[in-house]
């Protein structure tokens, strides 16, 4: 599936003209991406497209987890940062971008705000 991932990624955009296509657009929003990344493909297409995209700067990347039985993997938010961190390693960004972990329970209530 990442090889997948990173072909998908390599044609959104011109190799030979990425340089020149940075220096005439700007990003234009900054961007928190939060996603359970481990749960299907979907979530790694919105992160690929959103690292390849010159109009956007991702301050950071929060993993999520999804459920206990999960959908692909184990659904935990380390299992998630680990599938985020591939795709940061396929396109050779592992340092440019902060993962960060969430926990893996989900809130209680509405009302409830155990940190």
């Amino acid at each position: 599936m990442f090889f997948f991932v990173l072909v998908s990624a390599m044609t959104c955009f011109p190799q030979d003209g990425l340089e020149e296509l940075k220096s005439i657009v700007k990003p234009r929003m900054r961007v928190i991406i939060d996603n359970d990344l481990g749960g299907d493909p979907d979530g790694l297409f919105q992160l690929t497209h959103h690292i390849v995209s010159p109009s956007v700067e991702i301050r950071g990347i929060v993993a999520s987890h999804m459920y206990e039985q999960g959908f692909v993997g184990s659904g935990t938010s380390e299992y998630a940062k680990e599938q985020a961190m591939k795709i940061l390693q396929l396109l050779q960004l592992e340092n440019s971008i902060h993962v960060y972990a969430d926990k893996n329970k989900s809130l209680e209530d509405v009302e409830t705000t155990k940190v």
